[in-house]
């Protein structure tokens, strides 16, 4: 029985080779999309699930929200908070408090510098908290002394190949200055985890750096700060009792009024956290849940394709079960047969899929900026979702027309009007639908577009011009010698032909500006609204070069306005102080500085991402912090960095050249954006091109069974015009039934989506009629050949049979 079943497979599928073709390649780009799209998210919202303790760990991160100031949110705390925690509160086990350092660090081996992203100093706790494999070395001993530091596996590949490094000493430089560190552990750093340091350092050597005061206060708040609960613990209680904890240890911050301490689950940081002084670049929620919907979408138009076509076929294969049951077939003998017919193309689309899959993985990884490879479905987990995938294939393509076509009788016509009516009521639902995922998709397409064009085109409101930005750390932590040797190479830059101007600073335009803390206005009654001020510190032409729009007062001049401040428009919200000009001469008090006089205000402009509002920042003209040069040139000169390369050396010898244009470092502040557009781009053109095939093939067999109609109607006089008007009446219905539906899930979800981003494109209710238009073209294009080869057909040839 079963030869006979794949016989009569074989024989339907060659008697319809084109549209079971169109078919094929359907299912298996839908298969292939889902597999990957899957996959993606699977990583996405697997992060940091690996540690054994993932349930119990909670970052405890901060907000500040001075009186009736704009809250500030940091994935940081104060130093003394997680040892605290730990001894008052019955709940914690134990802390991990991590201190990444904001810039690169360098490691020297042999005359090669190789550069390290991201060092961290962390606690003895953080191989007991989180299950990083570690390779070599003891969980508490290897990050326990002073200078000593576990090294990924990676980078100990990099730097040593195949050597036993652990014992190895290595020079590494960073703003923190030049140390040799001991490496006594190896661990394997996972792209599964928001931590992605190659070096952890010991937390005592930053105790060692700054001071056992400093490093255990509650006065920084550059400490991301990790708790584990014990077995049991109830995170809600413990939630309840941080007030009590903010006000015993607040002082004159205010307490729990100004300060809320909050319980972040590890689990959700990647994908539920986008606050300040993140240690990583996060993911997002939001992408990760629409690209899996737009996955099963693909998959779903694939076999709503399949489903069409067999309903279509309604006339000719009630024939072919007439006959059978003629010959003494049963319903059961006939529904196997169709659903062999399913398996065989399920089967055959899987086949595909697997192999696009394979073509596709290197393309959408440059795309997304993500690492999905092919080892991973390579596990049992696989095989059991590929399994699910094909029965589903198979019940979601083959059951309902199994049934559908088994349920005809012997004795009736071609086509039952019972079943006739229910079969061309479910096509005409299934192309509706078609209709309205098209007309969704292309929607968000254009408003994802917009936005991605709107945050790349706007101003920044200060003009960079073909600038380089050489990387110029302070290696030996002897600002008054750096401060010195910057002016020196400044000077000599400023010598060459082809360079305009020179400024340093700590912090370019495009990146999150590092160094912030607490300010307030001095007043009668001493420090009023009190507040968290961003710190950006340069020489006294860096306003000048990005040429700010000065509102009031003027820029620094020189090395003696070091007690003076410059403030943009968002900071007079924090200060309270209504104008600009008001502004002018007022003093203010910064953590840890001396009084600081007020001499200009500057227009905001955009440091960051779109995605981020404007923050209050203060413009220093101090020799501190200044680890980054911006040189413009005269003109945009591919050769320039070689040549200013020697004037560099000769003054910082022992520094790598690290150099950048600073129109790519602003291009990266979207880079996510632009990921998730080229992402949403591509599968979002698949999907529109299952459904143009879909109604391709659909309509094919839709003119084919109105071809008797047709001659009848031209035997007796119907135009060209008004036969064009009947077979199109029906596609442009359906299209405009799917945009109605569409229109307020479209409305709610892009307008939910632009709301994440503090600067965005409004929604245009017209975007909704241009998408209804686009959808009637799209189905009018994809049927209209068919529809001029029904309406061309010679009468004669169509009606001589009756």
């Amino acid at each position: 029985m079963i030869k006979h079943y794949i016989k009569a497979t074989l024989r339907a599928i060659r008697k319809r080779w084109v549209l079971f073709s169109i078919n094929l390649f359907g299912m298996g780009v839908g298969i292939a999309s889902f597999l990957l799209l899957y996959q993606y998210a699977k990583l996405e919202l697997s992060f940091d699930r690996f540690h054994r303790q993932a349930e119990n760990i909670f970052r405890v991160s901060m907000q500040i929200t001075p009186p009736a100031r704009q809250a500030y949110r940091t994935a940081a705390t104060f130093s003394r908070v997680g040892p605290a925690l730990v001894e008052e509160m019955p709940e914690v086990k134990e802390a991990c408090r991590i201190v990444g350092i904001h810039n690169e660090g360098y490691i020297k081996v042999g005359e090669e510098h190789f550069e390290v992203e991201l060092p961290m100093y962390v606690d003895t706790t953080f191989f007991k908290m989180f299950s990083f494999e570690l390779h070599e070395g003891h969980p508490v001993k290897s990050i326990k002394d002073v200078h000593t530091a576990v090294i990924s596996i990676q980078l100990a590949s990099q730097l040593f190949g195949s050597e036993q490094v652990v014992g190895k000493v290595i020079p590494l430089s960073t703003r923190d200055g030049t140390f040799d560190y001991t490496i006594t552990g190896v661990y394997d750093r996972r792209p599964d985890s928001h931590f992605q340091s190659d070096l952890l350092l010991s937390f005592v050597s930053l105790v060692h750096l700054i001071g056992v005061e400093n490093a255990s206060s509650w006065n920084w708040f550059d400490y991301v700060t990790y708790i584990r609960l014990n077995e049991g613990a109830n995170q809600e209680q413990l939630a309840a009792k941080l007030p009590g904890f903010v006000d015993k240890h607040g002082g004159e911050r205010l307490g729990s009024k100004m300060i809320k301490l909050e319980l972040q689950p590890l689990k959700d940081i990647h994908l539920h956290s986008n606050i300040n002084q993140e240690i990583s670049i996060n993911g997002d929620y939001k992408t990760v849940m629409f690209l899996l919907v737009i996955s099963l979408t693909i998959l779903g138009m694939a076999w709503v394709n399949y489903v069409n076509l067999y309903t279509a076929q309604v006339a000719d294969r009630t024939k072919e079960v007439g006959i059978k049951k003629a010959l003494g077939s049963v319903k059961s003998q006939i529904r196997s047969q169709f659903l062999v017919e399913s398996a065989f193309a399920n089967i055959a689309a899987l086949l595909l899929g697997i192999l696009l899959l394979i073509v596709a993985i290197p393309i959408f990884n440059q795309l997304s900026g993500t690492s999905v490879l092919l080892e991973h479905y390579l596990d049992w987990q696989w095989i059991l979702i590929l399994t699910g995938l094909l029965l589903s294939g198979i019940a979601a393509t083959g059951i309902y027309p199994a049934f559908l076509l088994s349920n005809y009788k012997a004795a009736a016509s071609s086509e039952s009007g019972k079943n006739k009516a229910a079969s061309g009521l479910l096509r005409k639902t299934l192309v509706a639908g078609q209709f309205a995922i098209s007309a969704g998709l292309i929607t968000w397409s254009v408003v994802i577009y917009q936005q991605f064009q709107f945050m790349n085109d706007q101003d920044l409101g200060i003009e960079t011009g073909s600038s380089l930005i050489l990387e110029v750390p302070d290696l030996l932590r002897n600002e008054p010698d750096h401060h010195r040797k910057l002016t020196l190479l400044k000077n000599e830059l400023l010598k060459e032909s082809t360079v305009q101007e020179v400024t340093m600073t700590s912090d370019i335009p495009g990146k999150e500006v590092g160094w912030r803390g607490s300010t307030a206005k001095l007043g009668v009654s001493g420090r009023e609204n009190p507040g968290i001020c961003l710190k950006l510190t340069s020489d006294e032409d860096y306003l000048k070069y990005v040429d700010a729009d000065l509102l009031a007062g003027r820029f620094h001049r020189s090395s003696a306005d070091s007690n003076k401040l410059i403030i943009n428009e968002r900071a007079l919200d924090l200060y309270g102080l209504a104008t600009a000009e008001e502004a002018i001469g007022q003093l203010v008090w910064f953590a840890g500085m001396d009084t600081l006089e007020i001499i200009g205000v500057i227009a905001n402009y955009f440091q960051e991402s779109l995605r981020e509002d404007f923050k209050a920042t203060a413009y220093f003209n101090k020799g501190i912090e200044l680890t980054k040069m911006m040189v413009k040139l005269n003109a945009p000169n591919a050769e320039a960095p070689e040549r200013l390369k020697a004037t560099f050396a000769s003054i910082f010898p022992n520094l790598p050249f690290e150099y950048a244009w600073l129109d790519d470092q602003l291009q990266l502040r979207h880079s996510k954006e632009d990921s998730l557009f080229k992402v949403f781009k591509a599968f979002t053109l698949l999907a529109l091109l299952l459904c143009f095939l879909g109604l391709i093939s659909l309509s094919y067999f839709m003119a084919s069974k109105r071809l008797k109609e047709i001659g009848i109607r031209k035997t007796l006089g119907a135009s060209f015009h008004s036969i064009l008007k009947l077979l199109f009446k029906d596609i442009v219905l359906l299209a405009l039934i799917g945009n109605v539906v569409m229109a307020p899930i479209v409305a709610i979800v892009t307008q939910d989506w632009l709301g994440d981003f503090a600067f965005r494109v409004s929604f245009q209710w017209s975007l909704l009629i241009l998408t209804l238009l686009t959808t009637i073209f799209f189905g009018l294009v994809s049927t209209g050949y068919q529809v001029l080869r029904a309406t061309q057909v010679n009468p004669t040839k169509v009606l001589r049979v009756e």
